[in-house]
C-alpha cells in the first residue's frame, strides 16, 4: 500500500523577506545617524542671557527712533505746512502768556454773544448800556431797591435731563416755593441763574443783588434749615439721578448743601474799600480771585491762578477751613461720597492751600490735613498721551522676556 504524500503546508503570511535579509542601506549606517546633542543648563542660561542682551541693545536703538518718528508724524499731521500760510502771525511770549491766562469759568460769567464779549473778565468794568468804565461800588449804607422778582436759580430752563419723573417734579416744585426763593441761595444763583450772571456787566445792579443775598426776609438760620430739608428730600426724590452721577442734580445738591458757607462768602467785605469781596473779584482784570468761589463745587484752581493776596483771599480761605473743620473733624478720611456736604471743597481745599501759600504766604491759607492728593487741574496734550502709551506698550514687550527667564 502506498502512503499518500503529506499535504503542503499553508503559505506563510510573511511573503517578503525579513528586513534583516535586505542589503544594508547606505543611509542606515551609524555614521549617518546624528547624535543628540546634550546641552547643559549652564549653556541654556547663557544663551537666554545673550538673547535678552541683544533685545535690550535693539531697544536702546529703536525706542528713540520710534519716538522721533512719532513726534515728527504728529507734528506733520496736526500742523500741515499749508496752515502756516493761513494762520495768524507768530505771537510773542508776552502775548502767549496773556492768552493763556485770559480764560473764564463755564458758569460764572455771561455767555459770549457772537463777537462782542459781555463777560467782565473779557471786558472789565463795561456795561450793557454804556461804554464808560464803572467804579467799584461800596456796600449800600441804606437798603437799596432790590429787583422784584429777585433772580432765581434755573431761571432759563430746568431741562429734561432727568431719569425719573419724581426728580423733575421735585426741581420744579422746589424752585417755585417761597422757602426756597426767599432765601436767595448765592451758590445756585452764581451757577444756574442767567439773570444773575448777566448782571455782572452792571456793577450797580450786581452790588444790589449781592446785598439782596445777604439780607433776606427769611432769617439766615431759618434758610439754613430750609436748605438742609431740600437737600435731604433731593437725595430721596433724585436717588436714581444721583446714583447715575447726573451732573445737574449732583451740582445742585452740592450748591444747596454749601448754602450757609457760600452765603457768608458772598457777604465778605474788603475792609480797605468797604466793598463786597465778590464785587472786587468781578471788577478785577485778573480773574484769579473769582476762581476761589468755585472750590466748593469741586473745581480746582488753575495752575495759572495769581490771587491778589488781599484781605478777601485770607478771609475766604479762613472761612473754607473753618467750615471744613466743623463738617469733617477727621480730614484724613478719603472722599468717597460726593453727596456729602462740602465734599467738593474737601477735595479741592488741599491743592488750593498749597497754591495760595506759594503765591501769598502761609498766613493766607490755613493748612489742614487735606484728604485729596490732587493738584491744580491740568490737561495733557493728546500727542503726549499717545507717546507715553507707545513707550509703555513697547517696554512691556521687552521686559516680558524677563518673566520667561
Amino acid at each position: 500500500m502506498l502512503t499518500p504524500p503529506s499535504s503542503p503546508l499553508p503559505a506563510s503570511k510573511q511573503s517578503f523577506p525579513l528586513r534583516a535579509s535586505r542589503s544594508p542601506s547606505p543611509l542606515a549606517g551609524p555614521s549617518f545617524i546624528p547624535e543628540k546633542q546634550v546641552i547643559s543648563a549652564h549653556a541654556t542660561s547663557e544663551e537666554v542671557k545673550r538673547n535678552i542682551g541683544r533685545r535690550m541693545r535693539w531697544a536702546v536703538l529703536v525706542v528713540p527712533l520710534v519716538l522721533i518718528l512719532i513726534a515728527l508724524s504728529t507734528r506733520y499731521i496736526t500742523h500741515l505746512p499749508v496752515m502756516d500760510i493761513l494762520s495768524d502771525p507768530t505771537m510773542s511770549w508776552s502775548q502767549m502768556e496773556d492768552n493763556l491766562s485770559d480764560w473764564h469759568l463755564h458758569k460764572r460769567h455771561p455767555a459770549e454773544a457772537d463777537a462782542q464779549p459781555t463777560g467782565l473778565i473779557a471786558n472789565p468794568g463795561s456795561s450793557t448800556t454804556t461804554d464808560k468804565p464803572q467804579s467799584l461800588p461800596t456796600v449800600p449804607s441804606t437798603p437799596p431797591d432790590v429787583p422784584r422778582p429777585f433772580p432765581q436759580a434755573f431761571d432759563s430752563d430746568i431741562g429734561q435731563n432727568f431719569s425719573s419723573g419724581s426728580c423733575q417734579n421735585f426741581f420744579v416744585n422746589m424752585t417755585n416755593t417761597s422757602p426756597f426763593r426767599s432765601c436767595r441761595p448765592f451758590s445756585l444763583l452764581a451757577d444756574t441763574s442767567a439773570e444773575f450772571i448777566n448782571a455782572q456787566t452792571n456793577l450797580t445792579l450786581m452790588n444790589t443783588l449781592i446785598w439782596g443775598t445777604c439780607n433776606t426776609s427769611t432769617p439766615a438760620d431759618e434758610c439754613k434749615v430750609n436748605m438742609d430739608w431740600f437737600a435731604a428730600q433731593m437725595k430721596v426724590e433724585c436717588r436714581q439721578e444721583l446714583s447715575q452721577r447726573n451732573d445737574r442734580v449732583l451740582s445742585a445738591l452740592t450748591d444747596i448743601q454749601a448754602y450757609d458757607m457760600m452765603r457768608k462768602a458772598a457777604c465778605l467785605v474788603d475792609p480797605s474799600t468797604n466793598s463786597y469781596c465778590y464785587m472786587s473779584a468781578v471788577i478785577n482784570t485778573n480773574p484769579s480771585d473769582l476762581y476761589f468761589y468755585s472750590l466748593p463745587s469741586g473745581i480746582f484752581l488753575p495752575q495759572t491762578t495769581k490771587p491778589t493776596c488781599s484781605a478777601c483771599t485770607k478771609s475766604m480761605m479762613a472761612l473754607y477751613a473753618l467750615s471744613l473743620s466743623e463738617q469733617y473733624p477727621d480730614m484724613g478720611a478719603e472722599v468717597v461720597d460726593e453727596t456729602k456736604p462740602l465734599a467738593g471743597l474737601q477735595k479741592t481745599y488741599g491743592a488750593s492751600t498749597v497754591l495760595t501759600q506759594n503765591q501769598c504766604g502761609a498766613a493766607y491759607a490755613p493748612t489742614i490735613a487735606a484728604s485729596s492728593t490732587g493738584a491744580a487741574s491740568q490737561v495733557l496734550p493728546r500727542s503726549f498721551v499717545f507717546v507715553v502709551s507707545a513707550i509703555l506698550l513697547y517696554s512691556s514687550k521687552i521686559f516680558g522676556a524677563f518673566s520667561l527667564w
